[in-house]
């Protein structure tokens, strides 16, 4: 028997429909959607993504329209996750002052720096302000000088982005320039109400030992010739003991020896101060934090004598790497006025109305 493809299909009992009855039945209402697509419950589930953030102009549908036009954010489905955010602060060396004395402040120019210097002068009202490692040209420090209301100035220009330093006095005291570098600013000072002038030396000794030795010797010579009574404050880059440095390595006794052999020579004494020890940091973190008191106030025995009651004061490390420090030249003591107090044990005494007719 010859059988076929088309007899085998023929005899099965198939019932085949017209392509017309699929429009005469209505369509499943999950597809009969109108505008943007809804996901559908028996799609394929689509995997998530990390997808960025899209503004556009035209409201949710679900928010109320922003009546100013701000653009929406539709996050849709995120992907969340943290985020560090670190702080830091760069740090200055600031101004000291001497009635108000002196001070520091490095790489002046920064806004954060500026402003620590503005709220010291505000705080203080010093007189005499010292900056180091200024960093700027002689325009930028004037315009800060001028909003600090100092009227009178001496700079070293910084030598590319690095040094330079700023003397501000105000029209109160009188100083006379008589030789600058940049390393030290001396000068000639009649203080208010003081009558005998004496010699200021505004120090920022070199970092490199070979040179820091050579400015040791430049000291001496200035001590044996010098007749005022002296003052020197400033960023000396040494240690005078062992317990002025916290952290890394050993300190060089020979170093420490040989700072002290010049203020010995130089007839110099370190002022007390008060505050934080040490007024420099690397600002490293534990383990690596070194600290070290490297700014200092010095004086020989005539300076003190006209300040009998200056003070030194060590500010908080905030914008530089450098502890701002404060010299206040005439601090009198505080004095409490007598009062009297009647015993009245005193009325036994036989002698007690004698006296008081007496008296």
């Amino acid at each position: 028997m010859d059988l076929t493809l088309t007899s085998v299909f023929d005899s099965l009992p198939l019932k085949r429909k017209n392509t017309t009855d699929f429009d005469d039945h209505p369509k499943p209402k999950i597809l009969k959607t109108e505008g943007p697509p809804s996901h559908s419950t028996i799609s394929q589930p689509i995997p998530k993504t990390t997808t960025s953030r899209t503004a556009r102009n035209t409201p949710s549908r679900t928010r109320k329209q922003n009546p100013k036009g701000r653009k929406e954010i539709d996050t849709g489905d995120l992907n969340l996750f943290d985020v560090s955010v670190y702080q830091s602060n760069e740090m200055v060396n600031q101004p000291m002052e001497g009635r108000n004395v002196q001070g520091f402040s490095q790489g002046l120019g920064r806004p954060l720096t500026v402003q620590i210097l503005r709220g010291l002068c505000t705080t203080h009202c010093p007189i005499v302000v010292f900056l180091m490692e200024t960093k700027n040209n002689r325009n930028t420090l004037d315009r800060i000088r001028q909003q600090l209301q100092f009227s009178n100035c001496c700079y070293v220009d910084p030598v590319g982005l690095a040094g330079g330093l700023a003397l501000w006095w105000k029209d109160e005291v009188d100083i006379e320039v008589r030789f600058k570098n940049k390393n030290i600013i001396r000068c000639i000072i009649s203080w208010p109400n003081v009558q005998e002038r004496w010699l200021g030396a505004f120090i920022y000794a070199p970092l490199r030992r070979q040179e820091r030795s050579q400015f040791w010797d430049s000291l001496k010579r200035l001590a044996c010739e010098n007749d005022y009574p002296w003052f020197c404050v400033g960023d000396f880059n040494e240690i005078g003991s062992i317990w002025e440095k916290q952290g890394g390595g050993e300190c060089s006794r020979n170093r420490i020896e040989l700072f002290q052999s010049v203020l010995s020579e130089c007839a110099l004494m370190d002022l007390e101060f008060k505050g934080p020890a040490y007024t420099w940091s690397n600002n490293q973190g534990v383990g690596f934090n070194i600290r070290e008191r490297l700014d200092k106030a010095l004086a020989t025995v005539e300076w003190r004598e006209l300040f009998p009651y200056a003070q030194v004061f060590h500010e908080l490390m905030i914008g530089s790497d450098h502890s701002p420090i404060i010299v206040h030249c005439c601090i009198p003591p505080k004095r409490f006025p007598y009062v009297f107090k009647f015993e009245s044990m005193w009325c036994t005494s036989e002698n007690c109305r004698d006296i008081i007719s007496n008296a």
